[in-house]
């Protein structure tokens, strides 16, 4: 993005900033996340982040734009930014008023804990399926505790001899909550759009998710109880992948014959 500037000899200030969720560093995703637990509205959000990740500090305001300073070729420079022109850097960073975000959302790194991979890929099914009674829990009752177990599932520690462990307790600020969050919402939407046969959505919008996890478990054993121990051990990317060719598979059939 070009911004004119009236102090020669600089005709124009290159700001480059992020287009999408995935170039989001953690300290940016971090940032955001504390902006939302501030409640800020999403355009004030926007504006804060423009100038923070363009590198802009704000001196004064005129009627017809804002006095910054800028670090440009390694040396700090002042310019005016007409309000046109913030409007434009402001408008950049629509994409983090999504109500539905088109990718997974993960801060990596929380203080020591590191996140597994961001689509739960070499995860087991069992982990995903509490995972999802937690963030269940969390939406019925609001109580902390199911995010703090949501995320103890979805970050490892080192322990000392570089084993990555999940931790037994994780106590997390109100920003860290929302970054749990944010990750596991951002994650059921992709995989409702990735496995979109076995995510259907139930008619008056209600979903006994309790039945609906014993009908995954069911439909992956074939109703042999005897291989829950090996299904629960599946790659959750690979249980997904397979669930949603059955459910597939169903409503092809209904489709054809009617039932």
């Amino acid at each position: 993005m070009k911004i004119k500037k009236k102090t020669p000899p600089i005709s124009s200030v290159n700001i480059v900033l992020p287009k999408r969720w995935s170039e989001l560093t953690d300290k940016q995703l971090l940032y955001y996340y504390f902006l939302k637990a501030e409640r800020y509205t999403e355009v004030a959000i926007q504006g804060f982040c423009f100038f923070r990740w363009a590198g802009i500090e704000i001196i004064e305001r005129f009627k017809e734009g804002v006095s910054v300073k800028m670090k440009i070729e390694g040396k700090k420079e002042s310019f005016i930014m007409h309000y046109e022109d913030v409007q434009f850097g402001v408008n950049a960073l629509s994409f983090l008023s999504e109500e539905t975000p088109s990718e997974v959302i993960q801060v990596e790194q929380l203080g020591p804990y590191k996140a597994v991979n961001k689509y739960l890929q070499q995860v087991p099914f069992k982990d995903y399926l509490v995972c999802e009674n937690n963030y269940q829990g969390y939406i019925h009752t609001k109580e902390e505790k199911y995010i703090e177990n949501l995320a103890r599932l979805l970050y490892r520690k080192k322990t000392s001899s570089g084993k990555s462990v999940q931790p037994t307790s994780m106590f997390l600020n109100e920003v860290e909550l929302l970054a749990v969050m944010g990750w596991w919402f951002s994650f059921k939407l992709f995989i409702s759009r990735k496995f979109s046969a076995l995510f259907t959505k139930e008619e008056g919008g209600v979903v006994d998710v309790e039945a609906a996890m014993n009908g995954q478990i069911r439909a992956l054993t074939g109703g042999d109880a005897t291989k829950e121990k090996e299904v629960f051990e599946l790659d959750t990317w690979r249980a997904l992948t397979e669930l949603n060719e059955k459910a597939r598979e169903v409503s092809e059939i209904k489709q054809r014959y009617g039932k």
